[in-house]
């Protein structure tokens, strides 16, 4: 099971990118600063694309495993879930 129904509330596969979406939004500042690092100039985003491409697809697995526990942590830490509910929501 990818997603379930978590006591009333549920992950849903929106939650999930939305988290993710913030992770690919460093990764796309980070690869600007380091292009413009190494060309000593100023970078557009669209100079980077392809890179960022190839390092979500090689760690796209691994940002959905951390969106889901910090999704779930977040959940926790508010009180709206049981940590036994979330097993085997990320596989």
């Amino acid at each position: 099971m990818i997603l379930g129904s978590v006591n009333r509330y549920t992950l849903s596969g929106k939650d999930i990118r939305n988290k993710q979406i913030t992770y690919v939004r460093k990764i796309v500042d980070d690869e600007v600063w380091l292009e413009g690092e190494q060309r000593d100039t100023t970078v557009d985003s669209s100079d980077v694309q392809l890179r960022v491409c190839q390092i979500v697809q090689e760690t796209g697995a691994d940002m959905r495993a951390r969106a889901i526990r910090e999704l779930q942590d977040e959940r926790q830490v508010a009180g709206e879930d049981d940590p036994s509910e979330f097993q085997n929501m990320a596989m």
